[in-house]
């Protein structure tokens, strides 16, 4: 059974449904918070942000330069200086990106709740995955679970 454009809201072409690697990975919300108070040069960018890499820094720039959210300023000097810095589109993503860090503060002890509770109804038995449903003091368990 196919469903109807109505009801998917999301789409699956590459044209409704590209917006959703905007903020596809870790890195990208790492830059664009990094430049919400300015000007920052490529080199401090990459000191301020633990654990990426200059490949993962440079991908990641050129991603949001080619988005529109952030501009690329290179001063002729030797070496050249190059700074980024937020447009004004990248700007009207910070607070959508605030809500969210502050929507994860508050429900991520119940994300973790959730993961734990999943990872305990895994069991090995048998030298078998057994996962085990329902009530708390009778458990279905389901052989040869497809993952």
């Amino acid at each position: 059974m196919t469903s109807s454009p109505e009801t998917r809201p999301f789409g699956n072409s590459p044209a409704t449904c590209g917006y959703s690697r905007i903020l596809s990975d870790k890195w990208t919300a790492l830059v664009m918070y990094t430049l919400r108070d300015g000007s920052v040069r490529y080199g401090e960018m990459g000191r301020r942000i633990d654990g990426i890499s200059k490949k993962m820094l440079t991908q990641t720039v050129r991603k949001l330069e080619r988005d529109g959210l952030v501009r690329r300023h290179v001063t002729p000097t030797v070496p050249p200086t190059v700074d980024y810095s937020l447009t004004p589109l990248g700007e009207t993503l910070l607070q959508p990106m605030k809500e969210l860090r502050q929507w994860a503060r508050i429900n991520y002890p119940h994300v973790e709740a959730a993961r734990a509770a999943r990872h305990a109804c895994f069991l090995w038995a048998e030298g078998r995955l057994i996962r085990c449903t329902g009530a708390i003091h009778a458990f279905e368990c389901v052989l040869n679970l497809d993952l």
